[in-house]
């Protein structure tokens, strides 16, 4: 049934008239991995202008991974669910390849500013950008040489702005493609008006391997 909640909430109808609540988020994790979420929908009628409620839970299963902080109250205007399996912000829970990069860089900014808008071409930000490379600079200028570990989605799109500035990027171990078999999924709470869901701006989400839904009321 979680399709036809998705359906509900990226209806025409629901994007004009629709609200969508987390009322709780309920983790036990001694007791299960799963992680269940409970949605009120509502749904005003363009005549009547009368509300109608449905009541729904959402079981996240085995979802031992983190979740956004902001998965409480209403999402307005994030209020449209949407299932991703191959959105950026997967790339957190991609295999990580080790990488040492060599050489003199003496225009550190420069690089950094091309990463930087590299990075967020490549992933729209999901990844934090300052855990990969902020200790970057620092190295360079004292050893011209850092390790570095990169998601293995981005090593391409990482390697070609450090081949631009002269640098060079050796692979310690080879690159995997097993994030592409990931049984990761993430359910995000979207408004494409608002920002493309390929954009990072504080969209409430959860990952997990499967998702599940009924609807209680």
């Amino acid at each position: 049934m979680l399709n036809d909640l998705l359906q509900l909430t990226n209806s025409p109808a629901f994007v004009e008239r629709g609200d969508l609540r987390v009322l709780e988020v309920h983790c036990r994790p001694a007791e299960s991995a799963d992680v269940f979420l409970t949605v009120d929908v509502r749904l005003e009628d363009e005549h009547t202008y009368e509300e109608t409620a449905q009541a729904w839970q959402i079981r996240c299963v085995e979802a031992t991974y983190g979740f956004s902080n902001s998965l409480r109250d209403y999402k307005r205007p994030y209020n449209q669910l949407r299932l991703y399996a191959d959105h950026p912000v997967l790339f957190n829970y991609a295999h990580g390849v080790e990488i040492e990069v060599r050489g003199m860089c003496p225009h550190v900014p420069a690089l950094l500013g091309d990463l930087y808008e590299a990075h967020g071409q490549a992933c729209g930000h999901w990844v934090d950008f300052a855990w990969h490379f902020s200790h970057l600079a620092t190295h360079l200028r004292a050893h011209q040489r850092v390790d570095l570990l990169w998601p293995t989605p981005l090593v391409e799109v990482y390697g070609a702005v450090f081949a631009h500035h002269g640098l060079t990027h050796t692979l310690q171990g080879s690159p995997t493609s097993a994030w592409l078999d990931s049984p990761l999924q993430a359910l995000l709470f979207s408004n494409p008006l608002v920002c493309p869901d390929t954009f990072n701006l504080g969209q409430p989400y959860q990952v997990a391997p499967a998702f599940e839904a009924h609807r209680m009321g």
